[in-house]
């Protein structure tokens, strides 16, 4: 059995919970955990402990499979647009060199959609989250969010073509979803052929 750790990533709204979430009952939780990752936490030595955490949990739990929704690709992505700096790439890459010495294989999947299939999911988002806003409020809420959707897109692109050390997999469609099967078959492809 070849284990195996996918991190998927995505621009907010893209279908990326709801793939993963699917994606580990297609493999059966009992072979399959998954891990929701928000920002990190502000106070460990080390910015990307919770994931080493996770990694640790999923590799003594004997699963083949490991989904992580949302990880270190995303800080890289959107550090520097939100908070201008360099996407704790120095970061990313002691993870990813302790990552290589591991006896598991990783993989990015990353999903790409057009502003049109994200925007409304974003714009009900707005008015649930500022219900008496005025409408201008909303509009700058919605313009921000589909500038960081176009930036995040681009420095994923880039991510995956010049600083990871492990294969990618990369779906550009208007579907809500890569086929569950055909998913995992290219997974397991590119990972035997890389």
């Amino acid at each position: 059995m070849t284990r195996k750790l996918v991190i998927f990533s995505a621009p907010d709204r893209c279908g990326k919970t709801t793939l993963v979430k699917q994606l580990q009952e297609y493999l059966g939780e009992d072979n399959c955990m998954s891990f929701h990752h928000g920002a990190p936490p502000h106070d460990p030595e080390n910015i990307f402990d919770f994931y080493r955490d996770h990694i640790v949990e999923w590799v003594s739990s004997g699963n083949e499979w490991c989904l992580f929704d949302r990880a270190y690709p995303c800080s890289y992505a959107l550090e520097d647009f939100r908070r201008h700096n360099n996407g704790h790439l120095d970061d990313i890459i002691d993870l990813e060199l302790e990552l290589m010495q591991c006896a598991f294989k990783v993989i990015h999947v990353g999903i790409e959609k057009p502003w049109s299939w994200s925007a409304s999911h974003h714009l009900i988002e707005l008015k649930e989250l500022f219900p008496d806003a005025p409408p201008w409020k909303i509009r700058d809420e919605y313009v921000a969010r589909m500038k960081e959707h176009r930036v995040y897109q681009e420095r994923l692109s880039e991510f995956y073509e010049h600083f990871t050390a492990f294969p990618h997999l990369y779906y550009f469609s208007t579907e809500q979803k890569p086929r569950l099967n055909d998913l995992v078959a290219d997974i397991n492809c590119t990972l035997n052929n890389g």
